[in-house]
């Protein structure tokens, strides 16, 4: 069939599914392209302030929020450091990464719940 004596001239049957299909691929195209470009970009999380981000990601540690004047919307996108080990949820038992560690799961869920109240919520 894909010989070469197959027939893809403008008027030949394949010739003209194969056009059909690469437009309906074309608008597909320009869908999925208009979604993925509806999406925020943060570029350097944390890290520094970067021309091509659409957000100011903040990574907040050891201190209170204090949100400061921005041209761009502030994301909170890490605070707290707080870590606990959920039994049966853990990639790699020997190590933890975080700045604060709990042994059971009710005294980090009550340390959250203060970190939300003492310095999320309240956050200017």
């Amino acid at each position: 069939m894909f010989g070469g004596t197959a027939n893809l001239t403008v008027r030949s049957p394949l010739g003209l599914f194969l056009r059909i299909f690469a437009w309906i691929l074309n608008i597909l195209f320009s869908v999925l392209e208009d979604v993925y470009n509806s999406r925020f970009v943060d570029t350097a999380s944390g890290w520094f302030a970067c021309a091509d981000s659409d957000v100011e990601s903040l990574h907040v540690y050891f201190r209170p929020v204090r949100l400061k004047s921005s041209r761009k919307p502030q994301v909170v996108s890490e605070f707290g450091g707080y870590t606990w080990k959920e039994p049966g949820h853990i990639f790699n038992p020997e190590k933890s990464y975080g700045y604060r560690s709990f042994r059971d799961k009710q005294a980090f869920m009550d340390a959250l719940e203060m970190l939300y109240r003492e310095q999320i919520l309240p956050a200017k």
